[in-house]
């Protein structure tokens, strides 16, 4: 017998502790989701395989939903996915259920329309502007210099996001921008350097509480970025994390989210201005639910389930028990996958090692956040041991050999 049926659209990677919170709490799930996310399949009491982004099919997933719903209503609908949070909000309101804004939807999926409102909210943001073709980058550079940012309005996990450093690689990479977009827009941005930081928002009842602020590492070498490490609590000052905190609650509410979950980037440039870089309209990623929960003893999920069935979710604790990382592998890609180092988990801080890579895989590009190896997740009782966890990834990374030479190259990919 279950409390509640829930419909789940679009999870993203490492997830599995959501379903866990769901069935834990006797819910009764159906999952939408495309194929490649099928490792779901035995947490869920009914499977979807459906791609949401393609219009020619949206109506006859809408009429499948439907004639579920009727004999056996939903009562909450979910998202994690970046992709899919104007879907939700579509469907929970055609069910009548608590749902986002759709124009709040709407605005959280296009960072053009975002900054816009940012920007008319002055809500700290880089400069930007809408291109349509190559020259329009050409003269935004012309206004604001080098680097800057290309990017597509509509993609997430930092796919498509290039620094772009001369006029030469605005040749060289526009193309490539334009095919990572999903509706063709891109927008080019200010490059902001500095601290990135994350903070986890909960709104209900239009009551806006900020969860926790997230230290972030991002590796961008390379032009590309892709979020390498998360660290929370955050080890910044208490000055500077009641500053993010002020600014994510007053981006949350320019851009008009009235329920559910928020995740905002912000960095704080090199001179200690701050700038909202991103707002996403759903759960955070990259298992940072995981490490709220080790470090508050609090599950986020939990939270997430309450909301979205319009229940009071349990507070979280005013302070933290203990110190949660997370630590991400990377490669190169003239290398393949040769082998694995031997698991030594003794160490009672590891929580998780987890790989997304086989023997004799490519190394992706370094381009974005698919482009990682795996990961390590580490918790400890004092800060100052968590730079143990950046000594566990090199260890615990694939061994490598690079694949145009005879000669075997081994080395620990970067964390």
């Amino acid at each position: 017998m279950f409390n509640h049926h829930v419909l789940v659209i679009g999870a993203g990677n490492d997830r599995n502790g959501f379903f866990k919170t769901l069935l834990e709490n006797r819910i009764q799930i159906t999952y939408v989701g495309a194929t490649y996310y099928n490792n779901y399949s035995h947490l869920v009491h009914r499977a979807i395989f459906f791609d949401t982004h393609d219009p020619n099919m949206w109506q006859g997933l809408v009429s499948e939903l439907e004639e579920i719903h009727n004999t056996n209503p939903f009562h909450a609908v979910i998202t994690l996915s970046e992709l899919d949070v104007e879907s939700a909000s579509f469907l929970a309101k055609r069910f009548d259920l608590p749902h986002l804004d759709e124009e709040a939807a709407r605005i959280c999926r296009n960072k053009y329309k975002m900054r816009q409102k940012l920007s008319r909210d002055d809500i700290p943001s880089p400069l930007f502007n809408k291109v349509e073709k190559q020259e329009e980058v050409y003269a935004f550079a012309e206004r604001i210099g080098y680097p800057l940012i290309l990017k597509p309005t509509d993609n997430g996990g930092s796919v498509g996001v290039t620094r772009i450093h001369s006029r030469d690689e605005i040749d060289s990479k526009y193309e490539e921008v334009c095919r990572s977009s999903l509706n063709g827009e891109l927008i080019a941005e200010q490059y902001i350097a500095g601290e990135e930081y994350s903070v986890e928002v909960i709104v209900q009842h239009q009551s806006v509480q900020v969860i926790a602020v997230v230290d972030k590492q991002v590796h961008s070498d390379a032009g590309y970025f892709v979020e390498v490490g998360h660290t929370l609590p955050s080890l910044a000052l208490e000055t500077t994390q009641n500053t993010l905190r002020k600014i994510a609650i007053q981006a949350v509410k320019s851009v008009g989210i009235d329920h559910g979950l928020a995740h905002v980037e912000i960095k704080q440039q090199n001179d200690g201005e701050f700038y909202v870089m991103e707002i996403g309209a759903r759960a955070a990623g990259d298992l940072i639910p995981d490490l709220i929960n080790y470090s508050y003893g609090w599950n986020y999920y939990k939270a997430v389930v309450d909301i979205a069935l319009g229940k009071h979710y349990e507070p979280l604790p005013d302070t933290n028990s203990r110190y949660a990382t997370i630590q991400f592998m990377l490669g190169r890609s003239s290398h393949y996958v040769r082998g694995f180092p031997q698991m030594d988990t003794k160490n009672p801080g590891i929580k998780d090692i987890k790989y997304n890579i086989r023997t004799g895989d490519q190394v992706k590009p370094i381009k974005a956040n698919y482009s990682r190896l795996g990961h390590v997740m580490y918790v400890s009782d004092d800060k100052e041991s968590l730079r143990d966890c950046d000594i566990l990834c090199q260890k615990f990374s694939p061994i490598l050999k690079q694949t145009d030479s005879s000669e075997e190259k081994e080395f620990s990919s970067e964390s």
